[in-house]
């Protein structure tokens, strides 16, 4: 989404400098001679390369930061698999435990129990 509004930012600031640039043209066109269109021309390019120069940054970007929310997504479902293996052998262990002391206490109950009758 980021990528898509940095995109669509530079869409529009390609779009104001090419609307720019065309009225720029017509001006010159107009009152200049072919030596002013050279020049003009000139500086066309220039801002063509200005405007890839800005693109392939702007790709570039947002290349590290996709790479490095696939780097974080990557470490975050490797801390929940973590989680959930330490979470499973934490309620196995609880399980184990309470049903030791299930038995245990049904065997302290039965010990009484017999001790109450032999008494």
């Amino acid at each position: 989404e980021c990528v898509a509004n940095e995109e669509g930012q530079l869409l529009e600031e390609v779009a104001a400098i090419l609307a720019s640039s065309s009225a720029r043209k017509k001006k010159l066109v107009m009152r200049t001679s072919f030596d002013r269109c050279e020049i003009r021309i000139s500086f066309l390019y220039t801002c063509t390369s200005y405007v890839q120069t800005a693109v392939d940054s702007l790709r570039a970007s947002a290349a590290d930061r996709t790479s490095n929310l696939q780097k974080e997504m990557s470490t975050a479902s490797d801390f929940t698999c973590r989680i959930k293996e330490q979470w499973k052998a934490h309620m196995e262990e609880s399980e184990n435990h309470y049903i030791e002391d299930t038995a245990a206490v049904e065997s302290g109950r039965n010990a009484i129990e017999e001790g109450l009758r032999s008494w």
